[in-house]
C-alpha cells in the first residue's frame, strides 16, 4: 500500500469502519512507515481530545435529541 492510500484511509481506520483486509493493509504500511504512522498517531490523539471535549448528551433537550436520532436512523436505512 502507497502512502496516499493508507492517508486516504486513516479516518475510516481510526472509526473501525474498515473490513479486515482493509485494516490489515493499513497497519502493515504503517508498521513500515514512519511519517504514516506518526500522522495516525498524531490523529488519534486529536480524535481522542475531542472526544473528551464533548458535552454529555444531557445537554441537548430531548426533544432535539429524539429528531436527531430520527433523521440519523432514516439516512441509516435509506
Amino acid at each position: 500500500m502507497r502512502c496516499w492510500k493508507a492517508r486516504s484511509q486513516i479516518s475510516t481506520y481510526l472509526d473501525d469502519e474498515l473490513r479486515a483486509e482493509g485494516r490489515h493493509a493499513v497497519e502493515e504500511h504503517l508498521a513500515d512507515c514512519t511519517t504514516c504512522r506518526l500522522l495516525n498517531v498524531s490523529l488519534a490523539s486529536l480524535q481522542q481530545t475531542l472526544g473528551e471535549m464533548r458535552d454529555n448528551d444531557k445537554v441537548i433537550p430531548g426533544e432535539v435529541a429524539a429528531r436527531i436520532t430520527a433523521v440519523l436512523a432514516a439516512q441509516l436505512t435509506a
